[in-house]
């Protein structure tokens, strides 16, 4: 018999106990068979009456969750850091307790076929507990083909990347690879594949931002005119760049919001921000003004069309919504963005942030 299946024999036996009769002793020895070796130390890293009952949340096998205690906690952060610093090997198990029973490996395998990765075979080198509210944890792994990738879990809004990328794909909106998935007892989680060339827009090298700075300008003005149609005001954070110099979106939650004629969510505008780094904000916020203008009217005129992928992802919409309530007026918000003067919109940006 191999550890792995005694893990889960251990596991199968532990919870078959009623969650009021467990003992502390129960939680100890399960601990161990996990590869923990001062467990009663590890129950009392976290000073809260709810710590115990989190751990056994997180060692359910029927969850998708790894995550202890909510990020509104105060003893959070305390929670965190308790499970970051077991041994990898103990987090591999306590993670490994669940691939099976809460589909996680299913969902891995798809997710690497999404990506263009082999599906079979990989192995998963070690697991992190994150403290941002819409991510969870992140698993890193190594494929058959020996490329090691990074694979982030989020339980926070999974219909909203959902309905994002029913929109991005026709549109031609790169973004990152995600699937959607739900445990057999039918909890929603979304896993976003982190793929090793791209970094964050802002700490991304010299070189490739002077490299590809016409292209990222391009690039960043289809984002924004499409979040725009969409109502998200997750613009500059939300980028990753690429290698070749392509420019991706990810972490899209916010979704349908009403904008008005001061609201784009930049804290950075792209074009300030190659201005930093790379001289004349002016010329890169003409070139940005150029295209946004252009892409937002290219989107206008497939205006049908996106609205047809609306009415067809209404079943996610309403997931989103909490109730079919409301489609209709989401829908409306949409039309009214159609209509948006991309001219006008382009020229506020300007005023609000472009130091010309």
């Amino acid at each position: 018999m191999t550890e792995p299946q005694s893990i889960q024999i251990k596991a199968k036996a532990y919870f078959a106990i009623d969650p009021a009769a467990r003992t502390r002793r129960d939680r100890k020895e399960f601990l161990a068979v996990l590869g923990l070796e001062h467990p009663g130390h590890f129950l009392r890293s976290v000073w809260t009456p709810t710590w115990e009952a989190a751990i056994d949340d997180i060692l359910d096998p029927r969850s998708s969750f790894l995550r202890p205690l909510n990020p509104s906690d105060f003893h959070f952060k305390w929670a965190v850091g308790a499970i970051n610093l077991l041994p990898t090997a103990t987090r591999l198990n306590i993670l490994g307790l669940k691939m099976k029973p809460a589909g996680l490996e299913a969902a891995l395998k798809k997710l690497l076929a999404a990506g263009g990765y082999p599906a079979a075979d990989f192995v998963i080198e070690d697991v992190e507990i994150l403290r941002q509210i819409h991510s969870e944890y992140s698993i890193k792994l190594r494929t058959a083909d020996a490329r090691q990738l990074r694979v982030e879990v989020s339980h926070y809004l999974p219909a909203a990347e959902e309905i994002f990328h029913r929109f991005a794909g026709p549109l031609n909106v790169p973004v990152t690879a995600v699937l959607a998935a739900s445990t057999p007892h039918g909890t929603r989680f979304i896993m976003e594949l982190e793929e090793p060339d791209r970094v964050e827009l802002t700490v991304a090298p010299h070189e490739r931002l002077a490299a590809f700075g016409d292209r990222i300008i391009e690039r960043a003005a289809l984002h924004d005119a499409a979040g725009d149609i969409l109502g998200t005001v997750m613009r500059d954070p939300h980028y990753l760049l690429a290698a070749d110099g392509e420019l991706f979106s990810f972490h899209h939650y916010q979704l349908f919001m009403d904008l008005d004629d001061e609201q784009f969510g930049f804290f950075q505008p792209v074009f300030a921000f190659l201005g930093r780094e790379l001289g004349d904000e002016p010329g890169w916020f003409a070139a940005y003004r150029t295209a946004y203008i252009r892409e937002f009217k290219n989107l206008q005129a497939r205006r049908d069309e996106i609205l047809h992928i609306f009415d067809e992802a209404t079943d996610i919409v309403s997931q989103y919504l909490g109730g079919p309530g409301g489609i209709a007026e989401v829908r409306k918000g949409m039309e009214q963005r159609l209509a948006f003067d991309p001219e006008q919109r382009v020229r506020t940006i300007g005023e609000l942030f472009a130091k010309c």
